[in-house]
């Protein structure tokens, strides 16, 4: 990457949400064969039906099937993950990114069980075509945490840390997942939660489609994100060999295989995804001048991973819901750097 010369200071802000619901409109399918399959009897082993949720839950989530899983999942994660399906279709139908080609892979990677509970920690590898790219392979990772209830016979907890609902609604300390000891609760905050994420999403969408320019200061032009979803994915992402996708949605291509460049720009706009900054696609084919955006190596934005152009980008950008920033001479006051900021330091 070019060495910059200028300063930046992107400004983030929590978003204030609001608690109205909308109705996602979607097609229900049933896995009948993978249905037949999930046995809830005595079993040697409470791996492989669990195993068989996860994909059926993935499939309800991506595709938009309707899976039953009451059989398997407590009444509260079961409600929990229903309003996650629904969701995630709601925003596949926002922006028509329908799956082809659609694969789940479930590797166990970690079982411990005390007393009448196990905890279970997968891997969950999803790979597919979107419809309206179908030469360009997508493949999305996710960290799962499973709490199994031996005296229910039910999982009563499944978390995946670095989705966006996940990250939106619960917020946890992913610290404390590997000792998970309660059962999962859905409590009057995390359904408030559940509605203003619904809110958020259709108001970023709707600012997308307007494409309406503003003149508004940078804080209220950043408003919208979460700096503690940033700080989150730096945290648990800047040691990884294989950093997870800011959104599951943009594939994350580390540059610094590539001859001569590096990853530092490419993880910032990660980070900036999972702090719900949307992309800003112009439609260019090639490396664009334009926009903030990453389809594929060949079909990107030189924002994305460039330094110079990031800071153009940032500091001349007016679209609502997509980042901001402002160019301000360094200063080490306390209080004016805040904890989720993302700062562009020149010399």
């Amino acid at each position: 990457m070019k060495k910059f010369f200028t300063v930046i200071l992107l400004v983030v802000f929590s978003l204030s949400l609001g608690s109205t619901t909308f109705a996602a409109s979607t097609t229900a399918y049933n896995d009948i064969t993978i249905q037949e399959n999930l046995k809830i009897g005595v079993e040697e082993s409470i791996v492989p039906k669990i195993e068989k949720a996860v994909e059926l839950f993935y499939k309800n989530k991506d595709l938009g099937y309707a899976n039953d899983l009451s059989k398997i999942m407590d009444q509260p994660i079961l409600s929990f993950l229903q309003d996650k399906s629904t969701t995630h279709q709601n925003v596949t139908n926002l922006y028509k990114t329908y799956k082809d080609n659609y694969n789940v892979q479930v590797k166990l990677l970690e079982n411990t069980r005390a007393e009448n509970k196990a905890t279970l920690k997968f891997q969950v590898i999803t790979t597919y075509n979107l419809l309206d790219s179908p030469d360009v392979d997508t493949e999305v990772s996710d960290e799962l945490y499973v709490l199994y209830d031996y005296d229910k016979k039910l999982i009563t907890d499944f978390y995946t840390p670095y989705n966006y609902y996940d990250l939106s609604v619960r917020d946890q300390d992913l610290t404390l997942l590997k000792n998970i000891n309660q059962p999962f609760s859905l409590t009057p905050e995390l359904t408030a939660k559940m509605k203003e994420l619904k809110v958020d999403i259709n108001k970023v969408y709707k600012a997308q489609e307007s494409n309406e320019l503003t003149n508004d200061t940078i804080s209220t032009r950043t408003s919208f994100l979460r700096p503690e979803s940033i700080v989150i994915y730096a945290r648990h992402n800047y040691n990884r060999v294989s950093p997870y996708s800011g959104n599951g949605r943009v594939p994350y291509l580390d540059f610094s295989l590539l001859d001569g460049a590096h990853d530092c720009t490419n993880f910032v706009s990660h980070a900036l995804l999972a702090g719900g900054a949307g992309v800003y696609d112009t439609g260019g084919s090639g490396i664009s001048s334009t926009g903030w955006y990453y389809r594929d190596m060949n079909n990107r934005s030189s924002s994305w991973a460039g330094v110079n152009e990031l800071y153009t980008f940032l500091t001349t950008n007016r679209t609502p819901n997509t980042p901001s920033g402002i160019s301000n001479p360094y200063t080490n006051n306390i209080g004016y750097w805040s904890t989720g900021d993302i700062l562009q330091l020149g010399y």
